[in-house]
């Protein structure tokens, strides 16, 4: 395979795990474990969902809370279907509110990771 072509598949990677976790994977032969990374980041969203945890807003009054917002859009379209449902609002008044946040968060982190993932797999530098 020629070096353009392993680069225009590793973007086209990034961009469908971007879009549904672990879909790079899939596309580039790794259909089991892209199975797997969906169920496990989609997991982490339901979990900080039922915790009622809540996706960090961005505060344009505080710049480094963009470093706490992004890993909620990280999430792909099950972060968007949540949001667009209303299911990641949150209640902070529950004992659960900050574990469930921290679910939702490192949901959007555990994606962020596979981005970088599915890039190496997709260019043959990782099996």
């Amino acid at each position: 395979m020629s070096e353009g072509r392993a680069r225009r598949r590793a973007v086209l990677a990034v961009l469908a795990t971007a879009l549904v976790p672990g879909m790079g994977h899939a596309l580039v032969g790794r259909a089991a474990r892209g199975v797997l990374y969906l169920f496990l980041v989609s997991g982490a969203l339901l979990i900080g969902v039922l915790l009622e945890g809540r996706f960090v807003a961005f505060d344009s009054a505080q710049p480094l809370s963009f470093v706490a917002c992004l890993p909620g859009w990280m999430t792909g379209l099950p972060g968007l279907l949540a949001r667009w449902a209303g299911l990641s609002a949150g209640d902070m008044r529950t004992a659960s509110h900050e574990i469930g946040t921290t679910f939702l968060v490192s949901s959007g982190l555990m994606n962020l990771l596979l981005l970088f993932d599915a890039w190496d797999v997709a260019l043959g530098r990782k099996p």
